[in-house]
């Protein structure tokens, strides 16, 4: 039996991490800390990409949105 939807998971751990960032910027300046911050920006981009490609234009902009504010916060 599945009790746990993935979806809910993962937005709960990206959640957490942007909060731990939130609360140690510092940490941001570790390659490793660098690298996940630049993975989910470019996994927002790809999803912003992959609702606009299917007629979904609001989320894909949405999370375009939200894409740019990460690498903005988070890489600046």
């Amino acid at each position: 039996m599945d009790f746990v939807d993935e979806d809910v998971v993962v937005t709960i751990f990206l959640a957490l991490l942007n909060l731990s960032w939130a609360k140690n910027p510092e940490s941001l300046r570790e390659p490793l800390q660098r690298a996940m911050a630049a993975l989910l920006v470019l996994i927002a981009w790809a999803s912003s990409a992959w609702y606009v490609r299917r007629g979904v234009r609001s989320s894909g902009i949405l999370t375009g949105v939200a894409g740019l504010l990460q690498a903005w916060a988070a890489l600046h």
